[in-house]
């Protein structure tokens, strides 16, 4: 069974600044008939947010998110992380409908790719290789 309750707080400040904040706990409830010596496997996923978005003085823009991963009940050691991005760009022409930026992912250098998941007689924990900390330069043109 997994129930997963999530707040999210976010406003729109003004046309250039806005934010949001988000916390959801998937909390994971295992049955079985087995009894098995390694406990009941029930586990909480734990997912914190936080993002800024902010466009100042001449269309110069900044955004950036924060996210933390966090699980209680596990017993396979530490694998609670955070992951920050964050971007620096310059709007121009017509309407600011073009925006360049240079942006930046996993500025902490933690990323991990952890899954867990139970059948009626295993538990199973994954672990696979992600994306190392990288910056890219984008441009975006929207079109209204």
């Amino acid at each position: 069974m997994n129930i997963i309750p999530k707040v999210i707080i976010g406003s729109n400040i003004s046309q250039n600044l806005d934010f949001t904040a988000s916390y959801s706990a998937g909390i994971n409830k295992i049955f079985s008939s087995l009894n098995t010596a390694s406990g009941t496997g029930d586990y909480i996923t734990h997912n914190a947010a936080a993002k800024l978005g902010w466009t100042f003085f001449w269309g110069l823009t900044f955004r950036s998110t924060f996210n933390y991963i966090g699980y209680t009940g596990l017993d396979t050691g530490n694998e609670d992380y955070f992951l920050w991005n964050v971007s620096l760009g310059k709007k121009f022409l017509k309407n600011n409908a073009a925006e360049i930026k240079v942006e930046a992912f996993d500025i902490l250098k933690q990323n991990q790719a952890f899954t867990h998941s139970t059948g009626s007689n295993y538990y199973d924990y994954i672990n696979s290789n992600v994306l190392k900390p990288y910056a890219m330069v984008s441009f975006v043109y929207t079109i209204r």
